[in-house]
């Protein structure tokens, strides 16, 4: 961990943002019986190790996916049809991002009658953005901003609303780059958007 506490003390400490790009480990299909079964576990083991620990010292990951599938391939998707082709390592990724963290972000299907929609732009924020929810109805409504520790950051309490397009503007000055998540009460109900600050 020298080098991402190194990256973090030069660069993330001073509000300069650091993206990890592409790594990765290829896949050698071409192994069998245990060695095969250790390979897996080892590159699983790798991408969830550098996903928490990108994410533990304020930096972004970006996964290269090279689009092959093959013996020595790195694709997690295929880029055709969309379908998922590597779950282990996939499964590896969001395991270190997640950081055992109280807040989840939530994703509903259903229609709800009070809340058309929910965004947040521009996403990734560095100076500020735009939360926008749509109201079907007249209502009251608190807005809070969480990290992934589940420590509320930021808060917009006791708005009230006539029906339709609404917005608040939250500036993550003072947050350091990261995932939070925006939670959204209206009445007994919970929307929530993720969003990346990025200074």
């Amino acid at each position: 961990e020298t080098y991402f506490k190194s990256m973090k003390t030069k660069f993330v400490d001073k509000n300069i943002p650091v993206i990890l790009g592409e790594y990765s480990a290829i896949k050698r299909t071409s192994l069998s019986g245990e060695d095969l079964a250790l390979h897996i576990a080892s590159r699983e083991y790798y991408y969830q190790y550098i996903a928490n620990a990108a994410i533990r010292f304020g930096m972004i990951p970006i996964y290269w996916d090279n689009g092959y599938s093959g013996v020595n391939g790195m694709a997690l998707f295929n880029r055709n049809n969309g379908s998922v082709v590597d779950k282990g390592a996939i499964d590896a990724i969001k395991r270190g991002v997640d950081l055992s963290t109280s807040v989840k972000e939530k994703e509903s299907t259903e229609i709800n009658a009070e809340v058309e929609y929910i965004t947040a732009l521009p996403n990734p924020v560095s100076s500020s953005t735009k939360i926008q929810f749509y109201l079907k109805d007249n209502s009251d409504a608190n807005v809070y901003v969480y990290n992934v520790l589940g420590q509320e950051v930021a808060s917009f309490k006791n708005l009230n609303f006539n029906e339709g397009l609404h917005s608040v503007i939250w500036q993550p000055n003072r947050a350091a780059s990261g995932t939070y998540f925006i939670n959204v009460n209206i009445g007994k109900k919970l929307f929530t958007k993720k969003v990346l600050v990025v200074h």
